[in-house]
């Protein structure tokens, strides 16, 4: 338990603590300060945070995270027990987890506090109140096929935006064929999308919405491998293509909002993505191929990697017309 005095000249003086404990389960902090009186903005402030890691089973976890601020200028006046904040919105999330061979679960809060008094109340973030995610699957070691369950209910909450909630299920069956000179995994997956929206913005808009899509894709590579020497060293190079091919019709998706999407950073794993967006309030149109290759140097005293180089290009047999944005997120 460590307890700071500080005085600044201008505000007054204020008090800091912070708690640390761990217990044969969890470890965490409890921290928070306070500024009785500020002279300069004739009020009192202060902040708390509360930080936890549980472990109860091998399968069973919990991650708290949970802060709070008096107010939106707090972090430009004061640097608090907080630490120091570069964003314009304080998150505080809480999430439990369970998980055993072929199944998963989790279920947890997101709540976002506008610490930038230029952010408007229209522009913050939904809060997520509870999300739910069930993840299923199975292979099978007779044969090469795999099985995919991914459920998720996420209710979505704002004060100036259409509100909803969002159920998510996506069956998927591949076929994965792996060696150690290559692999050949066909998918397919069947995507559905239910919403039930509250708060209408557009009167024009339904208060129910579905989309039901499905996504092809066939992911192939090889690896050749051949033995150098340079500069008196051993090393294995390997020379990788591959070949990613994804189809997914075109929906019209105009009329879903977007509460968690956003479009994913370019990089080369984004070349083997099923969807170039975050979230699930929009799925891409797709009938395209990836073409990339990786080539390797590897130490064969140390198994090291000094030098890796990885090219991919995506060549588009159709043009992409699925936008992020749309009437209801101008």
């Amino acid at each position: 338990d460590i307890i700071t005095p500080r005085y600044m000249a201008k505000r007054g003086g204020m008090l800091r603590n912070k708690f640390r404990y761990m217990t044969e389960t969890s470890t965490g902090s409890l921290a928070g300060e306070i500024l009785p009186y500020d002279q300069l903005k004739d009020k009192s402030r202060y902040s708390v945070s509360f930080k936890d890691q549980s472990i109860f089973t091998p399968h069973l976890t919990t991650h708290t995270d949970l802060n709070y601020v008096s107010d939106k200028e707090y972090f430009n006046d004061l640097n608090n027990a907080l630490g120091f904040q570069t964003s314009s919105y304080l998150p505080s999330t809480a999430y439990v987890n369970y998980g055993r061979p072929d199944i998963s679960f989790s279920a947890g809060m997101q709540h976002y506090q506008s610490v930038d008094k230029t952010i408007t109340d229209a522009a913050m973030p939904y809060d997520v109140l509870p999300r739910v995610n069930l993840n299923l699957g199975h292979n099978f070691e007779s044969m090469p096929l795999s099985l995919a369950l991914d459920p998720q209910f996420s209710p979505f909450y704002h004060t100036d935006l259409v509100n909803g909630q969002r159920v998510n299920i996506a069956p998927s069956v591949s076929l994965p064929l792996e060696a150690s000179a290559g692999f050949f995994i066909p998918k397919i997956t069947g995507q559905y999308t239910q919403y039930q929206l509250s708060n209408q913005t557009n009167p024009n808009l339904p208060s129910s919405v579905s989309r039901m899509l499905p996504i092809f894709s066939v992911d192939s590579g090889m690896t050749f491998e051949r033995d150098l020497n340079l500069g008196g060293s051993g090393y294995t190079n390997t020379i990788e293509p591959r070949a990613f091919y994804l189809y997914i019709p075109r929906k019209d998706q105009t009329e879903i909002p977007i509460f968690d999407t956003s479009t994913y950073d370019t990089n080369f794993y984004s070349l083997f993505r099923e969807n170039r967006f975050s979230g699930m309030d929009r799925v891409q149109d797709a009938n395209q191929i990836t073409l990339a290759g990786t080539t390797r140097f590897i130490d064969a005293e140390t198994g090291l990697e000094p030098l890796k180089l990885s090219l991919g290009q995506i060549l588009y047999f159709q043009d992409r017309t699925v936008d992020l944005y749309d009437k209801n997120n101008p």
